[in-house]
């Protein structure tokens, strides 16, 4: 569902909890904005085939996207997404994380020389991480960021209402 607000387009799943005229760059709470994005917003159009959306839409899913599932997975992840790692990669430097893109570039490097079934395939990769100076090296330390991306960045989220 497309929800309007002042003059832009936004996306919104639960426009009953959330606000009929949301937009979700304009949440000011964290907690509700990260339940949005990482909940609602992820759920309903990562991985889906919707319409062309603004461009932030795109590095924003894949990074969250890619979040979760390290959450989950651990290093594990870069190689069940090692098809995607390229974007992945991209869309943390467009939502300003550079560090962590050249933390991850390392990790990719790291896991090409490694079969993931070695029994030294996450030290070798958390070794790789770390070898990186990054100042986001925890989830916690990239959702602020994030967040002030989005919030600071309406014009890649919504669009113009004609």
């Amino acid at each position: 569902m497309r929800a309007k607000s002042n003059g832009k387009m936004g996306f919104t799943t639960k426009p009953e909890m959330l606000g009929a005229e949301l937009a979700f760059w304009e949440i000011e709470d964290d907690d509700e904005l990260d339940e949005f994005l990482s909940g609602d917003l992820l759920a309903a159009i990562y991985g889906t085939d919707m319409p062309p959306l603004p461009k932030g839409y795109e590095p924003l899913l894949y990074v969250l996207e890619f979040e979760r599932h390290c959450q989950f997975e651990g290093w594990t992840a870069i190689g069940n997404r090692s098809s995607d790692m390229g974007r992945i990669i991209e869309s943390y430097r467009v939502l300003g994380l550079a560090d962590e893109a050249s933390a991850l570039e390392a990790v990719v490097a790291a896991a090409e020389k490694i079969s993931d079934n070695d029994d030294e395939y996450h030290d070798v990769l958390g070794k790789a991480y770390g070898s990186v100076a990054n100042k986001t090296p925890d989830i916690e330390d990239r959702l602020p960021l994030i967040y002030a991306f989005v919030r600071g960045h309406p014009d890649w989220f919504g669009e113009e209402v004609r």
